[in-house]
Formats: C-alpha cells, sequence, structure tokens
C-alpha cells in the first residue's frame, strides 16, 4: 500500500533557506554585473560631452585640459595643506614678522624694511641682511626658515671664499630644484664684505635665471656679517656697510648696533626664555662681562645658563 510520506518542518525550511540563497545571489550577480557597466556609460557621457564642447566652442583642448589642472591643484593643496591658494606666492607677512618679532628684539626697522621688501610680487627678491656680530641677524634667519609658509622651497649654503667651483656647481643645482608653487627661498649665509664681488656675479646669475622661467619666483637673503671684535674692525665697519652697497638688485638691510640697555633686555630675555631667575648681583655681574660694543648679545645665553637659578614650579 501506497504511504504518504512524512512532513519535515526542519527539512522544509532548510529547502527554503537555500531556494532564497540562490535567488538572492543570481541577483546580486546581475546587480554586481549592471553596477559595474555605470562607471562605464557614465565616463562615456562625460566624454563624448567633452569631445561635443570643444567641437562646438573655440575653447581648445589645452586649455581645457589646463583649467583641470588647475582645480586638481587647487583641490590637492586644500587637503594637503589646508590651502586652497598654497601655491599662490602671496606671502602672510603678518603672520611672519608676528613670530619673528617674539625672538628678534629691538631691530624693528630693520625688521619693517625686511616685511617692506617682501610686499614686492616681484619673481625675484634679494636682501642683504648685514650688521655687527650679536645684533640679531642669525636670529632672525632660523625664525625666518622655521616660519617660512613653504618649507619644501628652502635651499641654503654656507659661503666660503675658498670653495668658489663648488658654488658655481651649487647655484646650478638651486635653479634645478626651483619649485612653481610658492615663492622659492635661497638663505646664502656666513657672508663677509669681501665676498661682494663673488655674490654679485651669483646674484646677476640667479636673477636672469629666474626672469628666464614664467612660473618660478624666488626670494634670497644674503647674510653678512661685519666683524667688530677690535678697535680697527670697528673703525672699518662703514666703510664695510658701504661695499655691501655695490651689490646690484639688492635691498641693503642693517641691523643696528647694540648698547649697554640692548644688552640688558638681551638678559632679561633669555632667563625667561630658559625659565631661569637671576638675583640683582648676578644680573649687574652678567652685563659687565657682555661687551656690546665687540659682540652685542652674542655671549648673553651661555652667561644666562651659567648665572641663572631654576625657578620654583
Amino acid at each position: 500500500m501506497y504511504q504518504i510520506p512524512k512532513f519535515h518542518p526542519k527539512k522544509m525550511a532548510k529547502r527554503r533557506r537555500k531556494l532564497r540563497s540562490l535567488i538572492a545571489q543570481k541577483a546580486a550577480e546581475c546587480d554586481e554585473k549592471t553596477s559595474s557597466k555605470i562607471p562605464i556609460f557614465i565616463g562615456c557621457v562625460l566624454l563624448i560631452g567633452l569631445i561635443v564642447a570643444v567641437y562646438l566652442s573655440n575653447i581648445s583642448t589645452s586649455m581645457i585640459w589646463s583649467d583641470f589642472l588647475t582645480t586638481y591643484r587647487n583641490q590637492y593643496n586644500l587637503i594637503v595643506h589646508g590651502e586652497k591658494d598654497y601655491c599662490l606666492p602671496s606671502i602672510d607677512r603678518e603672520k611672519l614678522f608676528s613670530e619673528i618679532r617674539k625672538k628678534v628684539l629691538n631691530q624693528e626697522t630693520a625688521l619693517s624694511g625686511i616685511e617692506l621688501q617682501l610686499r614686492n610680487d616681484s619673481k625675484f627678491v634679494a636682501i642683504a641682511v648685514t650688521g655687527a656680530s650679536g645684533v640679531g641677524k642669525s636670529l632672525f634667519v632660523q625664525e625666518f626658515r622655521s616660519n617660512y609658509p613653504w618649507q619644501e622651497n628652502i635651499q641654503t649654503e654656507s659661503w666660503s671664499t675658498y670653495n668658489i667651483e663648488d658654488h658655481k656647481k651649487q647655484i646650478e643645482t638651486f635653479t634645478r630644484h626651483f619649485s612653481e608653487c610658492g615663492r622659492n627661498l635661497i638663505i646664502i649665509d656666513n657672508l663677509e664684505p669681501k665676498d661682494v664681488d663673488f655674490i654679485q656675479g651669483y646674484n646677476r646669475f640667479l636673477h636672469e635665471n629666474v626672469l628666464k622661467q614664467d612660473s618660478v619666483s624666488l626670494a634670497i637673503v644674503y647674510v653678512f656679517n661685519i666683524v667688530t671684535y677690535t678697535d680697527e674692525q670697528r673703525a672699518n665697519y662703514t666703510d664695510n656697510l658701504q661695499l655691501l652697497m655695490q651689490l646690484e638688485n639688492v635691498r641693503i638691510i642693517e641691523f643696528r648696533k647694540f648698547n649697554s640697555n640692548d644688552v640688558s633686555e638681551c638678559i632679561r630675555h633669555e632667563a625667561r626664555h630658559l625659565n631661569l631667575t637671576l638675583d640683582d648681583g648676578d644680573f649687574d655681574e652678567i652685563s659687565k662681562l657682555i661687551d656690546a660694543n665687540r659682540s652685542g648679545c652674542k655671549n648673553v645665553y651661555s652667561k644666562v645658563l651659567m648665572y641663572g637659578k631654576r625657578r620654583n614650579l
């Protein structure tokens, strides 16, 4: 006799789940094939639209490509640097010099002169920073470099009169590494007035090279030290300063000489910076050890470290 098969709810449920899974898998495969075609379809439409736009208008493909690259660079700079106009060569002078003035003391005239030169949006700006020892030139360069908006554009060289051939090679290296984004910065340090003739040709080469490149701008800072350790050197100070005036296309910025009042302010500033205290006796002792005419504030830092006492927290 024929027997009716027994009904197993669990087996039926399992079969239904398997069936639903197969249906869902097939549907997903169809959706995947369809979705993979969508970007291709959109890309084709955009490409056709671009070709039609170029054909129907007088706009060249190079112009459209240039606009695309400009938009791309702006978006890249916005993401990476936080500024859409990062590559514009204009410098936020107020922000830059507010940081410099926190460290460089009593040289407001010199700093204002440099700031004024950087207002110049011409392709080539050359500044010669000069003055006696210990008046803030090296500190200015350090802070200027640290706060410069295009860090990747900075190139430096420490000058040596005995190494002229290497300097000629170095200048060619500088020009090969110029960037079209922002303003390039070259700092030439350790110069003396006797180096003027070499720097004249150096500066002329850079000036001409920058003018040849449409999208390149350059600021160069020459740092000249007029030594004043001896009476003879101090007597020749003005003559050495006049020697620098021979430089063409270079703005000469003199950091003024310091006096005893400037040294006193330097001592207080360094003590605050180092979080040290000085009693009146130690302060007077340091003041006596520093010769403002000879070395400005150059030795203040080491003397404050020697005499200062750690503040109580």
